[in-house]
C-alpha cells in the first residue's frame, strides 16, 4: 500500500483526524447529505453538506481538504473522507506535474557549446554584509522623533498638537 496524498495534505489530514475525535455528529438529511458537527469543548455548531461539498465555515471549500468536521461525519457514517480531498493533493497528480519537464543530460563532455555570452552575475548588485539600511524617508506619519530613533514617542493630535 503506497501513499495516496502529498506529504503536506497527509499532515493536515492527520491533524484533522485527531481533532475529529472530539466532535459530535447529528444527521439532518441523509438524502441531501446535510449534517451538523459540534466541537467537544466549545460546542461550536458547523453545518456540512457533503453532497454539495460545502461547509458554513469555509475551510472545506477554501483548502479542498477534508476538515475535522467532515472527517467526523465521514467516520460516523463509515464513508472514506479521502474522496472529499481535491485531486490536486493526490500524489499521482503531483507526480504528473514533473513527468515531462526533466530529462537526463548525460556527461558534460557531450554537451553542445553555447553560442551566446556566458551568464555572469553583476558584481555591483551584490549585497553587502549585515542588515541593509532603510531607504524610506521619514514623514509626519511616523510616530518616532528624530532624536529618539527606535523608541516610541507620545502620540499628538494633528489638529491641536496636544498629547
Amino acid at each position: 500500500m503506497g501513499f495516496k496524498f502529498t506529504q503536506l495534505c497527509s499532515k493536515i489530514l492527520q491533524e484533522n483526524v485527531r481533532k475529529a475525535y472530539g466532535h459530535h455528529v447529528r444527521v439532518f438529511s441523509t438524502n441531501c447529505g446535510e449534517f451538523e458537527a459540534r466541537t467537544g469543548r466549545q460546542g461550536h455548531k458547523q453545518v456540512v453538506k457533503l453532497n454539495d461539498q460545502t461547509y458554513y465555515c469555509g475551510k472545506f471549500q477554501e483548502m479542498r481538504i477534508s476538515c475535522s468536521h467532515v472527517i467526523a461525519i465521514c467516520q460516523s457514517k463509515v464513508i472514506d473522507y479521502g474522496q472529499y480531498v481535491s485531486d490536486y493533493y493526490k500524489l499521482e497528480r503531483a507526480l504528473k506535474c514533473y513527468e515531462l519537464m526533466f530529462h537526463a543530460h548525460g556527461d558534460e563532455a557531450y554537451w553542445l557549446e553555447s553560442n551566446g555570452d556566458p551568464l555572469v552575475p553583476d558584481s555591483t548588485r551584490k549585497r553587502q554584509k549585515g542588515r541593509p539600511m532603510s531607504s524610506r524617508r521619514m514623514s509626519e506619519m511616523d510616530w518616532m522623533l528624530k532624536g529618539k530613533l527606535g523608541k516610541r514617542s507620545t502620540i499628538y493630535c494633528s489638529i491641536c498638537l496636544e498629547p
